[in-house]
């Protein structure tokens, strides 16, 4: 099994997508940063942005793809959210989930989901442009 210190710059790399991710997950309204705030505390394994980093190098791009990975989890962040809004989910990666927090207020849990799957129009162009390969 391979580990992930053995993958020379992985973590650097995984940083810098963590960045990314907290830059955009911003709001100007103080009820959506709170859910912001709360889905980023319970980040996963962050699988895919580990998947589009070793994709990348695998294809021998020399671009910086760790905009693009964040992109990719905010979006699979935001189909988790949608799965627990739909599903009335208790929990999500063991704490409750945004659903069941803020299940009086239907209308801003589905603001959250519509603010993570619209992050891709808030990149820049040149990470869009990767997903080309």
């Amino acid at each position: 099994m391979i580990n992930l210190e053995d993958i020379p710059g992985i973590d650097t790399e995984l940083k810098m997508v963590n960045e990314h991710i907290e830059h955009l997950y911003r709001s100007n309204s103080e009820s959506m940063q709170k859910m912001l705030d709360w889905v980023l505390k319970a980040r996963g394994k962050q699988i895919r942005p580990l998947l589009t980093l070793l994709c990348a190098r695998l294809k021998g791009k020399c671009v910086d793809v760790t905009e693009a990975a964040a992109v990719i989890e905010i979006c699979h962040t935001a189909s988790l959210v949608h799965d627990d809004i739909i599903d009335e989910a208790d929990s999500r990666r063991g704490q409750l989930s945004v659903q069941k927090i803020w299940q009086g207020n239907g209308g801003l849990c589905w603001r959250l989901y519509d603010f993570c799957r619209n992050q891709p129009n808030r990149v820049k162009e040149e990470t869009l442009l990767w997903f080309d390969i």
